[in-house]
C-alpha cells in the first residue's frame, strides 16, 4: 500500500500487551520486543468536496500479521472511545483492505457488559463501532490482516476498562473459537452480524466521503447516529 509507504506507524510490541492476553503462560516467556501491530496514522488522502466540519475526520491504516499470540489469535489491544461534545461517544467506520476481520464490539452499562457483538468482514466490506462501543480488531486467519478507518481527531482512545479486565469480554482462540473472558463475571452471548449495508464495497472509504459525505456525519456527531 503505496500511501503508508512515508509514514511512521506505531508499533505495539508484546510486552506492551502482556496485561490483556489470554495465554499467560505463552505472555510470561515470549519476547517483549515482538511487534504485534502496527497503526499508521493520519494517511493522506483527498478532502474535495468534504464540508468544514468533516475535516477533523483522520484516515488510519491497522495492519495485524499472523504474530503467535500463543492460543489466542493475533489482535489489537482493544479499547473504547472518548465522548463527543453532546456527550456521546464517537463512533468509528473500518474498511477491510485485506484478509479476514472479525470485529468485536461491546457495550457497557455502570461497568456491566450489556452486549457484545461479532461481525466478519472481508476485503471492501465495511463495519461500524457505534458510539457507546468499545471494540477489538482480530485476525482469525493464517494471512496479514489490513485495515483502514475514519474516525474524528478529537477521539481519544480509552484503554482502561480493557486493562482492568485484562481484555475484551471474549477471547478468540485459535483452535477453540471463542471463550469468555472469567475477568468480567457474566457476559451475554455473543450476537453475529454481517457488515454494514449501506456503504459500497466498490468505493473506499475516503472516496466515498468525497461523494456522500452526508453518510459520514456521525463520525463527528455521534448523536446523529442511526443504526440500520
Amino acid at each position: 500500500m503505496k500511501e503508508i509507504e512515508s509514514i511512521l506507524p506505531h508499533v505495539r510490541r508484546l510486552g506492551e500487551m502482556r496485561e490483556v492476553l489470554y495465554d499467560q503462560g505463552f505472555a510470561a516467556l515470549a519476547d517483549p520486543v515482538l511487534p504485534v501491530y502496527q497503526v499508521y496514522r493520519d494517511v493522506p488522502f483527498s478532502r474535495l468536496n468534504c464540508s468544514s466540519s468533516l475535516t477533523e475526520l483522520r484516515y488510519d491504516v491497522t495492519l495485524i500479521p499472523p504474530v503467535s499470540l500463543g492460543l489466542e489469535c493475533p489482535r489489537t489491544y482493544g479499547h473504547y472511545h472518548s465522548a463527543g461534545p453532546r456527550g456521546v461517544t464517537y463512533a468509528e467506520i473500518y474498511e477491510v483492505l485485506q484478509g479476514t476481520l472479525h470485529l468485536l464490539i461491546q457495550r457497557t452499562e455502570k461497568d456491566t457488559v450489556a452486549e457484545v457483538r461479532l461481525i466478519e468482514g472481508h476485503p471492501s466490506d465495511k463495519v461500524v463501532v457505534p458510539p457507546g462501543y468499545g471494540h477489538v480488531l482480530i485476525n482469525p486467519s493464517d494471512v496479514l490482516l489490513a485495515t483502514g478507518n475514519l474516525i474524528s481527531r478529537r477521539c481519544v482512545a480509552d484503554y482502561e476498562l480493557w486493562r482492568r479486565r485484562r481484555g475484551g469480554a471474549y477471547y478468540e482462540l485459535k483452535k477453540s473459537g471463542f471463550v469468555k473472558n472469567p475477568n468480567y463475571g457474566n457476559v451475554p452471548e455473543m450476537k453475529l452480524e454481517s457488515p454494514r449495508s449501506r456503504f459500497s464495497k466498490n468505493l473506499r472509504l475516503t472516496e466515498l466521503l468525497s461523494r456522500n459525505r452526508d453518510d459520514f456525519r456521525f463520525l463527528v456527531d455521534p448523536l446523529s447516529y442511526e443504526e440500520n
